[in-house]
């Protein structure tokens, strides 16, 4: 299964629950990605499971030393972090900026990001290169 599938999959869970008027998933989900934030690498593997059906799939989801900081592997996951916070009512946006980015090879990912080598995303280069 895909990531993608896999954050789907939340994103209909929490609307079910929304929807009984229920917010046990979504409190879960919000302790969870705070604990990834403050927390070490075992808290950011709890965050991340709720994406994960398998050990495979959860090693796409933690940060990766051949990554760069700005990569689009690990911007994707950032926020993925980022957009767990607001599970109640903005749960529909779990995928922003994350989409099918982390089922991707290394180094593939058809969403360019600013200053990654051969990235063709020169507005958003110029942008960052002129507030550096």
């Amino acid at each position: 299964m895909s990531i993608r599938t896999n954050i789907e999959e939340m994103i209909k869970r929490l609307d079910d629950e929304k929807q009984t008027g229920g917010t046990t998933i979504a409190d879960d989900m919000r302790k969870k990605v705070v604990r990834a934030i403050t927390g070490g690498a075992s808290q950011w593997d709890d965050y991340m499971k709720l994406f994960a059906k398998d050990e495979s799939e959860l090693a796409r989801l933690r940060p990766d030393s051949d990554d760069g900081e700005v990569s689009a592997k690990n911007l994707a996951r950032a926020y993925l972090i980022g957009n767990g916070v607001c599970t109640v009512l903005s749960h529909q946006n779990l995928l922003f900026t994350v989409n099918d980015t982390l089922d991707f090879a290394t180094g593939s990912s058809p969403y360019p990001i600013a200053n990654e080598p051969n990235s063709s995303n020169t507005a958003v280069k110029k942008e960052s290169s002129s507030t550096s």
